[in-house]
């Protein structure tokens, strides 16, 4: 298991897309504030902050199906 800073654009779009979250705005989104969790090479949560000044948005928390419990 394993911090992913950065994570790849479309690892968060299908992460969030199995949540049924909005993935709209994502595609301009700057995804440099947003961190995945990843095991065995597969992206299991994501939590990203759109940052604006000195404040900030959370703009996502997911986890896979398979994590929640």
């Amino acid at each position: 298991m394993s911090l992913i800073y950065h994570p790849k654009r479309k690892n968060v779009i299908s992460l969030l897309r199995t949540a049924n979250l909005p993935t709209d705005d994502l595609l301009n989104l700057d995804l440099s504030n947003f961190i995945g969790y990843e095991k065995d090479a597969r992206m299991i949560g994501i939590i990203g902050l759109e940052q604006t000044g000195n404040y900030a948005l959370l703009r996502s928390l997911v986890v896979s199906d398979l994590y929640k419990n």
